[in-house]
Order: C-alpha cells, then structure tokens, then sequence
C-alpha cells in the first residue's frame, strides 16, 4: 500500500503493526526526524519510506536569491524573504535557504526574513505577506506554500521583485516576469522507485530511503531571467556540493 506523504500515513500508523501481512510504503517529501510516523517507520519491518531532501533545493534557491537581490539592492542591505507553510512542514527548507543565502556573499551580512501562511491558504494570504515583505526591503521572495504561492507572485509583479517558486512538476515549470527560478518535487520518480524497487525485491524494510538529488527527484533550476554570470556561479556552488548532497547529507 503506497501512502501519499506525511499525513496520510500519519492516519495509518495504528495498522502497521495491525495488519503485519501488507507492506506500507509512505512516499514522502521530506520526513520529520523523531516524529511518529519516522520513528514507526524504523521499527515496524512491513514498513519503508522513499523520500527526498528538500534542502539541497532551498539551499540553491537561497543562493541565487542572494545574488539577485545585490545586483538591485544598490547600497541597501541585501534582504530576502521565504514565505512557507508552517515550521513543522517546512523545517527541511527552512535551514538551508537561509543557509544557501549566506553562503552566496557571506561578508555581506545578508538578512533573510522568514513568514508562515499555513496550510491550504488562499493566494490573498501569500499576496498580503509578500507585500509586507517587500515593504520591509526584501528584493526576491521563495514562495514554497503551495497554492497559496500565486498571491505573493502577483505581489512581486506589481512591486518589481523578483520570485523563487517552490515544489515545482519538472514537466511543467513556472513562467513569468518576474520569475528567477523554481525548486522541483518529483512525486512521480518517487512513486516509479518505490513500486520498481518493491517489485525486485530490492525496497529495504524499516528504512527511511533518500532517493533526493541523486535522481533528480529534487533539484533547483533558474530561469532565463537569469544572468550568464549568476547562472554560471550558481552552477559552481551546486557543482561544489553535489557529491556531498547525493550521499544523503545537506550540512556540507
């Protein structure tokens, strides 16, 4: 039985050890490390969980912002911004954008700003905190709370700020003026994993299995609002970092 993410196999903990007979396999964005769900996952062997770390994407969304934002930002101080979900849901992202962030030009002194819209909200509600956001000084805004993020898009078009958008389909990805670049989530080679791997046998029990960056499952693209000499650094930062990223860790 595949469960859809966090919440879902929440609803399902109480069968694992119930119905020993079906092999649950939780496909998830990105797990919370000691929460119920994590810990029965590593302790009942009819159950696995594929996921992929979302931080190497944020991580990379943080840099180019930064970049972005002096290049506007004249002798202001470089601000940015990253409207999420809520910090239980978003814990994975929120470390590494602020990390990407200050990594891109650390003697700087960058300030990253960090709101929460919760979840399922309206696009009015990401509207109204990237305005604020904007009026604070920011000059790029990561937009990763879902449906909620078309609202802080509109606000950046109408204030001249450039967008990160987060948890994009590779197949379909965002466009728009003011649209720098967009984090990916593909929920469909997480699923081929899982269900290749089940069937050959090869799916460990009791494992919590990062398939992330290695597969592009995650990963971070720019558009071509872009530069060439920003495109160019951001692609040495990610070349920096990859081996350590695919191995499974995001703290390198």
């Amino acid at each position: 039985m595949l469960l859809a993410g966090q919440s879902v196999g929440a609803d399902f903990l109480h069968e694992f050890k119930h119905d020993s007979t079906t092999r649950f396999i939780v496909v998830d964005p990105d797990p919370v490390e000691g929460g119920a769900l994590y810990n029965a996952v590593g302790h009942d062997p009819n159950t696995s969980d594929v996921f992929f770390k979302e931080g190497p994407g944020a991580r990379l969304a943080g840099y180019l912002s930064v970049l972005m934002a002096e290049q506007s930002s004249g002798k202001r101080p470089v601000r940015v911004s990253e409207i999420l979900v809520n910090k239980t849901v978003s814990a994975n992202v929120r470390c590494c954008f602020e990390w990407g962030a200050t990594d891109a030009v650390p003697a700087l002194g960058v300030t990253v700003r960090t709101d929460y819209a919760g979840k399922f909200k309206p696009p009015s509600v990401c509207e109204t905190i990237a305005s604020q956001q904007i009026d604070s000084g920011s000059r790029v805004i990561y937009a990763d709370a879902g449906a909620c993020d078309d609202g802080a898009v509109s606000a950046a078009r109408g204030r001249g700020v450039w967008v990160i958008e987060g948890d994009q389909d590779p197949n379909d990805p965002p466009a728009g003026p003011q649209i720098i670049g967009y984090t990916v989530k593909s929920f469909r080679e997480e699923v081929d994993y899982a269900i290749r791997n089940f069937l050959a046998h090869t799916l460990p029990r009791s494992h919590h299995i990062d398939i992330g960056i290695a597969t592009e499952a995650v990963n971070f693209f720019p558009t071509n609002l872009v530069p060439r000499k920003i495109s160019d650094q951001l692609a040495d930062y990610k070349g920096e970092h990859l081996n350590c990223w695919t191995s499974g860790r995001v703290d390198c």
